[in-house]
């Protein structure tokens, strides 16, 4: 993935934490341990939206997988679905920009043969080969199984054989392998992982009860159900409707569709009966994703977004960082106080873009002059207080956040612990206007809680 950063002439040289056991940047936010940074974004292409299949932008997303093609009885494969024509455009263009291309077989309504293929030996084997060979014959990079029948014990098992029997041929071969699985209903053994590179979360279509189809903490917990099952975070992707779901006919409307009946604002998350993830929706959840070490995004589907400022695609490419981002190593902490409302840092950076920084407390310091400063100063609200910055006459920080620790006697910046790197980098990225706030303060409640700021 390619992206062009318009630096920002504007530096901050520090920040505040106020909140070492509980940080709230809204109600439904949860920042967790950080992992490195995210940039798995595969979307999903239905072969029923020839039509959209110009508006694609392979410069930000890593994987697209063509839906779709069916399993046979007889361990053959159905592909009268597919528009080759579509396939190798696709194809072509996502392998120009560097972007993996798969198969996905299966879906709602086209999975029945998967039971009596996968349990059987000598059709399970045939079917492994089939896909290798469409795969290779299409010059593919892999196959995404998306067997949508009754959840048992028998589906679990035999899907299991299957995906070992695809791992053993297609991975010798430098092929992907992955599997789409149910968001609220566990489907998999641990042992998928060895099979799989990663795991695409159908995290939508989750409540039939008149209320949201895809919400933020429903979509979490289905994180949580495969992590849990032993399935490593790094291989789950969360997945994000790009569509809304009518909370009582419960049918569906693309949100290219939403924004032009009902022109949302990025909040909104309901139009007309439809419940959808709307663009600060889109990046809670990708935040989520990227601050705790999940493996990315999966997208249904490519054709339901917008390709302007309203596309949910941008939304999630402004949150996952980009490889060819260039690292900041360069910030480093050089002091930590003690202040009576928390706890302020000081970082510094090798080579700032500005020399000095204009900052206020209420537009106006002590001499009613405007004030260079190195950092942002406190103003004092009740038990919580707000951060404020200003450069010239423009905002650029204020964020009220709450004290909610004990004010500790001292505090020491061990010199025995290295910061990590993708702190450093967000750190650096902040610095330059390119990363939000609350990333900010969530990388150094991390410092404090592995000890590498020590509070006494």
């Amino acid at each position: 993935m390619k992206r062009i950063t318009k630096f920002l002439p504007i530096i901050f040289l520090g920040f505040i934490l106020t909140s070492i056991s509980g940080l709230q940047f809204g109600s439904n936010e949860i920042i967790e341990t950080f992992g490195e940074p995210s940039k798995r974004i595969v979307g999903n292409f239905p072969e029923w939206k020839s039509e959209k299949i110009d508006d694609i932008d392979y410069s930000k997303i890593s994987d697209i997988m063509y839906f779709h093609i069916k399993p046979n009885p007889d361990g053959s494969l159905d592909t009268s679905d597919v528009n080759f024509n579509d396939l190798k455009k696709i194809r072509n263009k996502a392998h120009a920009a560097g972007v993996n291309v798969l198969i996905a077989i299966g879906g709602w309504g086209s999975s029945d043969e998967f039971p009596s293929v996968a349990k059987d030996p000598e059709l399970r084997t045939k079917f492994v080969r089939n896909v290798e060979n469409f795969i290779t014959k299409n010059n593919l990079d892999g196959v995404d199984i998306d067997w949508e029948t009754k959840i048992n014990q028998e589906k679990i098992d035999n899907q299991d054989l299957l995906l070992s029997d695809l791992s053993d041929v297609l991975h010798p071969l430098g092929k992907l392998v992955t599997i789409s699985v149910i968001g609220n209903k566990l489907e998999l053994k641990s042992t998928a992982a060895d099979h799989v590179d990663w795991v695409n979360l159908m995290s939508f279509n989750m409540n039939d009860d008149n209320v949201h189809h895809s919400s933020f903490d429903d979509s979490i917990a289905t994180l949580h159900l495969y992590e849990n099952v032993g399935i490593p975070k790094e291989k789950l992707n969360l997945g994000i409707p790009f569509y809304g779901r009518h909370n009582e006919k419960g049918d569906e409307k693309s949100y290219e569709d939403i924004v032009s009946e009902c022109s949302p604002s990025p909040s909104d998350e309901y139009c007309k009966g439809y419940f959808f993830n709307g663009i600060e929706m889109v990046k809670q959840k990708s935040r989520h994703v990227l601050h705790n070490g999940y493996g990315g995004i999966m997208i249904w589907s490519l054709a339901h977004d917008t390709n302007d400022q309203t596309s949910l695609l941008n939304a999630i490419y402004e949150i996952f960082p980009d490889p060819n981002l260039p690292e900041k190593k360069n910030p480093v902490i050089t002091e930590v106080k003690k202040t009576s409302n928390g706890i302020l840092i000081f970082w510094m950076q090798e080579e700032p873009i500005a020399p000095s920084y204009d900052i206020f407390i209420d537009g106006i310091d002590t001499d009613g002059q405007y004030r260079t400063e190195s950092s942002p100063q406190l103003v004092e609200y009740g038990e919580c207080f707000i951060v404020q910055a200003r450069y010239s006459e423009v905002d650029l920080l204020s964020t009220e956040v709450c004290l909610d620790i004990e004010s500790p006697s001292t505090t020491e910046l061990t010199s025995d612990k290295k910061i990590p790197e993708w702190v450093k980098n967000i750190m650096g990225w902040y610095a330059e206007g390119l990363t939000e706030e609350h990333e900010i303060i969530s990388a150094i409640k991390f410092l404090i809680e592995e000890g590498i700021i020590i509070l006494d």
